[in-house]
């Protein structure tokens, strides 16, 4: 008799328990996504001048002159101070040697310097390119890129998750179920492997591209919501 009241009294507290558990909320996943394509206002110029000679004083005289030259085409586009950055001289020597390695004397001298300009005026561009191509002892490399780009980022971040957002409401939906609050947001998927993360990481470092196009510089942006379903 005792064992069936306390069978009994068991079956009760469990059911008592049970009763007193809430149901765990279901939630709902989803990637939102926004892109846009902006126009470049400035380009930075990444000039590295050269020269050579067996005559340390004549690399000097080389140097002097290519920098002469670039100052002038940067006097006519007027950029101002703060958009131009020397880099350092750098001087070697290289040496004529005999089979066995012995130097025998100096072959030339050599010297190199890093300059980095940026060219707001657009519009001179063709025309800039065209008097750094005519310099002697010059290389150079541009890159296309916007002054006001980590806003657009931020916006096209929150436009990501807005669209995220919507589709959560659109599959809520139709379930006739709405979307609460948000339990994470996040730029990797809930509980990511490590090819998840990887790719992630990937598209991250793409979230802007297209640096070196002059027509349009891509900036894009995805993003992942958990949302409570009420």
């Amino acid at each position: 008799m005792r064992s069936i009241i306390m069978a009994v009294l068991t079956m009760v507290l469990c059911v008592s328990v049970s009763m007193g558990q809430e149901q765990p909320q279901g939630t709902i996943t989803v990637f939102g996504s926004a892109s846009t394509t902006v126009m470049p206002d400035q380009v930075i110029w990444q000039l590295t001048l050269l020269a050579r000679d067996e005559e340390m004083e004549k690399v000097g005289e080389k140097i002097d002159k290519t920098l002469y030259e670039i100052m002038e085409a940067v006097e006519f586009l007027k950029i101002p101070d703060e958009n131009i950055a020397l880099g350092k001289i750098k001087v070697s020597v290289q040496h004529k040697t005999k089979n066995d390695y012995k130097t025998v004397k100096i072959n030339y001298y050599e010297q190199r310097q890093k300059i980095n300009l940026t060219q707001t005026n657009m519009d001179q561009y063709d025309s800039f390119r065209h008097a750094l191509t005519k310099i002697n002892g010059l290389t150079f490399r541009q890159q296309f890129t916007m002054s006001k780009l980590d806003s657009v980022i931020t916006e096209m971040r929150i436009a990501a998750l807005q669209n995220a957002k919507e589709k959560a409401d659109q599959l809520a939906g139709v379930l006739e179920q709405s979307v609460g609050r948000a339990i994470s947001i996040s730029e990797f998927k809930p509980n990511p492997t490590q090819r998840d993360l990887e790719d992630a990481l990937s598209y991250q470092q793409g979230i802007v591209s297209s640096r070196g196009k002059p027509e349009g510089i891509d900036v894009k942006y995805r993003i992942y919501g958990v949302f409570v379903l009420e």
